[in-house]
């Protein structure tokens, strides 16, 4: 797994919710006959996700000695809180000193950080001299003025909480907390980062989680849902690096952990599925902020690891991330002409997609790369690129159209390399005619005559004689066709008056068989409109026979048709 490459540059959704469990566990010590209230008021307002309250309220029947319980509590617990009032308590038979008394040393003898708080109001003298053991300016324990109420009480303890989670925390980073258990730095540490973060103080919330992870917590949970929430919070923030340093330093850390061959090869796969996981948040936010190039760097990296742990359902969801990356990295290229760009990341898109076997994908990219080629004025390749769109076309209600222009770019092509290689441009514009009969037998009517209209722009354009006759008698029959008998008539005069200037008795012919062709058919036309009685389509037909019958003498007065 250390073969996985590391880059020099879903979020989690536990922020907020505290860790269940390491929550700092507090003793409530103290009467409870005189303070009942005011335990009630800490054990109500005070607790998790911060803190676990520890009260004899909370013991019920129980098998065991009280004292075993007492001595359970406090030493079981993270700190001390002293509540005293003005009883000093139950000396239980043996004992020479009270409850509160013997909790208060059991803490001490444990070295439990303690803070206590009086109430205000007369004491008895067992309890003074008490009160002046806990508060001795040498060996005792600081603590505020005597409370007058439990709100008061309340407010200064979640206060105190805060100022001593901070104290243990600077302790830890000197070097003096060695006497103590390190889970409850740990814990402090984590407390304080979920404050940080529920105030909105980021970048705090994750140098304390960092704290955690650097100082080498081998609680395997600990650790994994710590590292899961600096990387949330990193996210969140932005600091997509921070995030993916924090995943690479416990990746180091693994073999001094000393875990089991099975538990640390699961707790490995989990750190390399949480790295490719936020290497594809950073993706799909590069990806949202139009920064395509950063996106496909980082799903790179999401796919080197997921091959590395095997992972291949992971594998193929950032292929298909990916393949969408550079297809949207082409659109943003289309939209500023940069076509070349286009086409490559549409062949990158495709390479991905075939792999995938999606069809669907791979006809659609074909059909962009199409459009792209047009732009680029590479109508050939534009013609394949539509052709093999329509290969991979799996639905029949999904119809990719080829733009017509590009086949009849693509030809002009064709026509222009024929005519450099053999040249044959009469006979490449005779094919673009025949092709432009079948589009117009296709029901393709607009397409055929533009085509044709082409061929004839391009013979003209050549001056090419020939073509220019082939290209308007072309014309001419898919207007006759397409009932445009004016436009029709017009194409056949211009034919006829070019083979005359040209003595070209073959093409004069041709002219005047379709001119007895139209002639003919006008005739039938106008005997059934006589028979109708519709004078105006008599009208305009008898028009279209004088203009046939004048070109047919003019044809034939100069030319002996043949038999």
């Amino acid at each position: 797994m250390h073969g996985v490459g590391r880059r020099s540059g879903e979020t989690h959704v536990g922020l907020g919710c505290g860790m269940t469990g390491l929550e700092l566990t507090i003793f409530l010590s103290g009467t409870m006959q005189d303070l009942c209230e005011e335990r009630e008021a800490i054990r109500a307002q005070i607790g998790p996700p911060l803190y676990r309250i520890v009260a004899a309220e909370d013991w019920g029947a129980r098998y065991r000695p009280p004292r075993d319980l007492c001595i359970q509590a406090a030493q079981g617990s993270d700190i001390y809180l002293g509540l005293y009032g003005g009883c000093y308590g139950c000396v239980p038979k043996g004992e020479g000193i009270s409850v509160t008394e013997w909790e208060f040393n059991a803490a001490r003898e444990m070295d439990k950080p303690a803070i206590v708080y009086v109430r205000r109001g007369r004491k008895g003298p067992r309890q003074r001299q008490f009160l002046a053991r806990v508060s001795d300016f040498c060996f005792g324990h600081s603590k505020r003025p005597d409370f007058g109420n439990r709100d008061q009480l309340v407010a200064w303890v979640k206060e105190d909480l805060i100022r001593l989670m901070e104290d243990l925390s600077e302790d830890a980073d000197e070097g003096s907390a060695i006497t103590r258990d390190y889970l409850i730095y740990v814990k402090c540490r984590l407390n304080l980062a979920l404050l940080a973060s529920e105030q909105g103080q980021r970048e705090q919330a994750i140098r304390h989680y960092q704290w955690v992870l650097q100082r080498g917590v081998w609680n395997l949970e600990v650790h994994t849902r710590t590292l899961r929430e600096l990387c949330s919070l990193c996210i969140v923030q932005g600091s997509w690096e921070d995030a993916i340093d924090a995943v690479y330093g416990s990746v180091d850390l693994l073999h001094l952990m000393g875990l089991p061959t099975d538990e640390s090869s699961g707790f490995g796969k989990m750190l390399y599925q949480e790295l490719a996981r936020i290497y594809r948040l950073r993706a799909r936010n590069d990806y949202d902020s139009a920064d395509y190039e950063g996106a496909v760097d980082s799903y790179r990296e999401a796919e080197q690891v997921y091959q590395e742990i095997g992972e291949r359902q992971d594998t193929r969801e950032v292929h298909f991330a990916l393949a969408e990356t550079y297809e949207r990295w082409a659109k943003a290229c289309t939209g500023v002409h940069r076509w070349a760009d286009a086409a490559d990341h549409c062949r990158d898109a495709l390479a991905l997609y075939a792999g995938l076997e999606d069809p669907a994908k791979i006809a659609l990219i074909w059909y962009e790369l199409g459009q792209i080629r047009k732009e680029q004025r590479k109508s050939r390749e534009a013609l394949n690129c539509f052709e093999r769109c329509l290969e991979y076309r799996t639905n029949a209600d999904d119809i990719f159209v080829i733009p017509f222009e590009t086949i009849l770019s693509a030809h002009d092509e064709i026509i222009t390399r024929r005519l450099a290689r053999e040249g044959e441009f009469h006979y490449a514009v005779l094919q673009l005619c025949e092709r432009s009969d079948d589009l117009f037998i296709a029901g393709q009517i607009e397409e055929a005559i533009a085509g044709v209209q082409r061929a004839l722009n391009l013979s003209r354009k050549r001056q090419d004689q020939r073509s220019i006759i082939a290209s308007r008698l072309c014309l001419g029959s898919l207007l006759m066709k397409n009932r445009q008998p004016e436009q029709a008539i017009g194409e056949y005069e211009m034919v006829l008056e070019l083979a005359e200037s040209l003595g070209d008795e073959k093409a004069q012919g041709e002219v005047l068989d379709r001119l007895e062709k139209a002639a003919q058919k006008y005739r039938g036309d106008l005997q059934r409109a006589i028979k109708q009685g519709n004078d105006r389509d008599q009208c305009a037909i008898q028009g279209y026979l004088d203009r046939l019958q004048v070109l047919l003498l003019r044809g034939y007065n100069g030319h002996a048709p043949t038999p």
